[in-house]
């Protein structure tokens, strides 16, 4: 199955897995007679709850193994330690930005916790609160997936992040942009200060107003959206 079908068959099926649901047609204790691979986490944590029965096959463990490793210990080892930071953090910013109510959907390298030499797999996952305690999952393997994927999630997490901080460019003023620059380069306040032919002071306050605009924490933060932004 293409990578395309494969994306496009998990969304429906969460979008009618959630309809079906809120009309109260689907319990949840019923979803697995609707679909096989799926599990359903915490929606705090993102902790294993329960897992289906074609999930358990795939792993070849009973759901009492899961609980005796620990539901989160689990998760930890479940998904590639590249990939869970990753999700969680894009997730955490999708609920924040778009609504509880709106579906998230990733591409994570799954792992055996309890075969830890076995090669991950591929999926694409849909999630979608169910209720207020958990979020369903709805996977769907991806075969023969190349290393290029590793730059799709790149240039769709640079996608998502221009979108979230467009409005903080357009504030950014022609100097202040120069300033980005001069700063992500190296350059201290002095430095800048001769370059631009301005005051120390006016450079500091150039900083101030960079930082009130885009709200940054550390320059890591700055490096991020220059880079995304193309400001050099």
């Amino acid at each position: 199955m293409k990578t395309a079908d494969t994306i496009y068959r998990a969304q429906a099926h969460m979008y009618a897995l959630d309809k079906m649901v809120r009309d109260g047609k689907l319990e949840m204790r019923e979803i697995g007679d609707v679909i096989d691979f799926y599990h359903l986490s915490d929606a705090k944590d993102y902790s294993i709850q329960e897992v289906s029965q074609e999930v358990l096959d795939e792993y070849g463990v009973v759901m009492e193994q899961i609980h005796e490793y620990g539901e989160q210990a689990w998760l930890q080892a479940s998904v590639h330690k590249d990939d869970l930071p990753r999700i969680i953090q894009r997730a955490d910013e999708h609920f924040t930005a778009y609504g509880e109510d709106q579906a998230f959907s990733f591409f994570q390298r799954v792992l055996h916790p309890l075969e830890p030499g076995r090669p991950p797999r591929w999926y694409f996952t849909t999630m979608k609160r169910i209720d207020n305690l958990s979020l369903l999952n709805v996977s769907h393997r991806i075969e023969n997936l190349d290393v290029g994927l590793d730059k799709i999630i790149r240039v769709v997490d640079d996608y998502d992040y221009m979108k979230r901080n467009l409005a903080k460019f357009a504030e950014l003023t022609k100097r202040e942009k120069e300033i980005i620059n001069l700063l992500v380069h190296g350059a201290n306040n002095p430095r800048i200060s001769d370059l631009l032919c301005i005051s120390r002071s006016t450079v500091e306050q150039h900083r101030k107003n960079i930082n009130r605009k885009l709200q940054l924490k550390n320059f890591a933060e700055l490096f991020r959206f220059a880079q995304a932004f193309d400001i050099r």
